[in-house]
C-alpha cells in the first residue's frame, strides 16, 4: 500500500495529520481485540449521530445493516 497522508481540520481537530500506512482492516497489533464490530457500534449509536459527519471523504462508506 502506498502511504497516504490525511489532513484533518474540522470542529474536533485543527491542523492534525496522520499517515495511512496499512491496508484497511489488515495488520492490526496482535493485542488489538475489539469487543464490538463497527456495525454493532453504529447500531448502539456510540457516536450519538455526530462523529464522522463532517469527515465523509475520510471514512469509507460501508454497509452496516440496520445502523443509521
Amino acid at each position: 500500500m502506498t502511504k497516504r497522508t490525511m489532513m484533518v481540520d474540522d470542529q474536533m481537530q485543527k491542523g492534525y495529520r496522520y499517515d495511512l500506512i496499512e491496508p484497511i482492516g489488515r495488520n492490526f497489533d496482535p493485542e488489538f481485540r475489539p469487543e464490538l464490530t463497527p456495525a454493532e457500534m453504529l447500531r448502539l449509536r456510540v457516536f450519538r449521530g455526530k462523529y464522522m459527519t463532517d469527515r465523509r471523504k475520510e471514512h469509507a462508506a460501508q454497509p452496516h445493516g440496520r445502523a443509521q
